[in-house]
């Protein structure tokens, strides 16, 4: 008979990485990645909106401007087709992307808004305020995700914005279950006095499903 700790290292000494393959990331849940997930753009791609409100030229706030003309309407996939001038400004969408011509968004909270003009109520404005900046998150190239990551929701969520449908983990071990014992009998069967259920054969099948794990032959 060996003790617990010793079954432990028993295991581990013969355990060895399993093959890979390749699957669909609305498979992935609870898979274990078997590569770097690699951004292959800069995330976010564009300078983005974090509010809805105005876009703006920080310098016109400098030089004290309250009161802006709204040349366009900017929405969250669409590019702008204008530039502003001096007293101009964007009507922008959460999500959208900032034009070049852009430095701030003022959230639509601090604004009083007409039809075509929109004064600015608050004092307070710095450059690439509410701006979520090209790559703050991800530079192209980096590393977005680091194998070997057990995959959950979010982490199928994030491969998916970065555009990946297919990705590589590790397989699925195949297992077998052997229960022992004279004692032990099987579910559903009559037990004697000094018999018992085979419990442990159905908790050590729970327990490997959590995991996906299917036994091929249990005993």
């Amino acid at each position: 008979m060996i003790n617990y700790k010793e079954a432990q290292e028993i295991i581990k000494s013969q355990a060895v990485r399993l093959s890979k393959e390749l699957i669909d990331i609305d498979d992935s849940m609870g898979r274990v990645l078997a590569e770097d997930i690699i951004a292959e753009r800069d995330f976010p791609p564009f300078n983005r909106s974090a509010m809805d409100g105005i876009a703006i030229q920080i310098e016109d706030f400098r030089k004290g401007i309250r009161n802006f003309q709204i040349i366009e309407t900017v929405f969250a996939g669409q590019k702008s087709q204008k530039e502003l001038s001096a007293g101009q400004c964007y009507k922008i969408m959460t999500g959208a992307a900032v034009p070049a011509s852009a430095d701030a968004v003022i959230r639509r909270e601090d604004l009083i808004e007409n039809k075509y003009t929109v004064r600015v109520e608050t004092d307070h404005c710095k450059r690439y305020q509410n701006i979520a900046s090209k790559g703050e998150d991800l530079k192209k190239n980096s590393i977005a995700l680091q194998a070997p990551f057990k995959i959950n929701a979010s982490g199928t969520g994030f491969i998916a914005s970065l555009g990946r449908q297919k990705i590589w983990v590790y397989k699925i071990p195949e297992v077998v279950i052997f229960t022992t014992g004279n004692e032990v009998i099987s579910v559903g069967e009559q037990v004697n006095d000094l018999q018992i259920y085979n419990s442990n054969l159905h908790m050590l099948k729970a327990l490997m499903l959590e995991h996906k794990i299917k036994p091929i032959h249990t005993a």
